[in-house]
């Protein structure tokens, strides 16, 4: 895995991404002509939701859609938090515009974001990590075209510690699926 940075300096290797510590350009994997599993390709034909994230966006997300494309409906799961080194400063949608950039396309129909507003003092200590909460731009995310399902409970602190609520986001895409089949 390659990163270019704003800079036009090119960092190799997925840990030394995150180390650099410059803003992410795009990235690209080599060899180019890396080819998916047919396994896999016959499992994202049939398909009908793919669910991705959360995750390091640049260094775990990315790579894996920069293989093939697929033509389910898509759901991505927002961070909670940035990560000092991929994601300082990005909202919501930067973490959208981020992945359509290197796909071509928004590919997105469905985005789960986090809507609470964490303790000050569980947030000062991230701060020293420099994360912060991922904000919630809505009027972007409208302007490109997909449907938000945000929550109040997607995001926990436990062991002060901010996390993804599995339970929660499970249910809210179990919930989305359910209403979203179409009715006999």
């Amino acid at each position: 895995l390659n990163a270019v940075l704003s800079t036009g300096e090119i960092i190799r290797g997925e840990s030394s991404i995150t180390k650099a510590g410059g803003v992410i350009d795009h990235v690209y994997i080599t060899p180019s002509r890396v080819k998916a599993n047919e396994d896999v390709l016959k499992a994202i034909e049939n398909a009908d939701y793919i669910v991705m994230g959360p995750g390091s966006l640049y260094t775990s997300i990315i790579p894996n859609l920069v293989i093939s494309q697929v033509a389910a409906k898509k759901i991505y799961i927002s961070n909670v938090m940035t990560q000092h080194g991929e994601t300082d400063n990005f909202k919501v949608s930067d973490h959208i515009e981020a992945i359509n950039k290197h796909v071509g396309e928004n590919i997105f129909d469905i985005v789960i974001a986090n809507s609470r507003v964490f303790d000050e003092d569980v947030l000062a200590r991230y701060r020293k990590e420099k994360q912060e909460a991922v904000e919630i731009d809505y009027e972007k995310i409208a302007e490109l075209g997909i449907k938000l399902i945000e929550n109040y409970d997607v995001g926990i602190v436990e062991n002060n510690t901010i996390r993804h609520n599995a339970e929660k986001v499970s249910e809210l895409i179990y919930n989305y699926i359910i209403d979203d089949k179409p009715t006999m």
